[in-house]
């Protein structure tokens, strides 16, 4: 065989093998494409599951903030109600002399609070109550030690031993405080609030 055909032979070998080495590292390229994408699309995958929980969370979160601060604000709105009816109420009491059945009201408060003694007590009332006390104390058969006048006493009555070591209060303002409690979960029972 002469050296051309030697020549050729050996051109179309490496030909071929060059042909079969590029194959070779297209086959790799791909491969290692189609794993780098893989790879990609899962941490991809991963990071968007992590992103999308830490949305989920922070969702939660906020939704909480959110009733929360709702909640405060029911509890503001229902404090405010509260103390606007309690002062309407303290503001009624100052007129409670000018009704026309104060003097009923005045001889139940005054039984109730004769009820917790048995000796001749003090009783004490505001100026403008003395000589109608004196009429229900008259009325209802009550001895009284003494009967004496306050200028800042509420409608009502306060009760005392003669020594004074036991008072019970049981002016209009007195029953007001003592009710608060229940007149507070009233309020927020018709508020609706818990």
């Amino acid at each position: 065989m002469a050296l051309k055909d030697i020549l050729n032979v050996i051109a179309a070998d490496a030909e071929k093998e060059a042909v079969a080495v590029r194959r070779a590292a297209e086959d790799a390229y791909r491969d290692r494409m189609q794993e780098a994408e893989h790879h990609a699309a899962t941490a991809r995958a991963g990071i968007l599951a992590e992103a999308q929980t830490l949305a989920e969370h922070e969702k939660v979160r906020i939704l909480h903030r959110v009733r929360l601060e709702n909640l405060r604000q029911q509890v503001q709105v229902q404090q405010a109600a509260f103390l606007a009816a309690v002062h309407e109420a303290q503001l009624s009491l100052g007129e409670a002399r000018k009704r026309p059945d104060y003097a009923d009201s005045l001889a139940q408060l005054l039984a109730e609070a004769m009820a917790n003694f048995d000796a001749p007590v003090v009783v004490v009332v505001h100026p403008d109550d003395e000589e109608l006390i004196q009429e229900i104390a008259r009325k209802q058969g009550l001895e009284l030690h003494g009967i004496e006048t306050r200028a800042n006493l509420a409608p009502g009555v306060q009760v005392r031993t003669a020594d004074g070591c036991v008072v019970v209060d049981n002016t209009l303002e007195s029953r007001l405080q003592r009710a608060m409690p229940d007149l507070h979960a009233l309020l927020a029972d018709l508020l609706g609030v818990s």
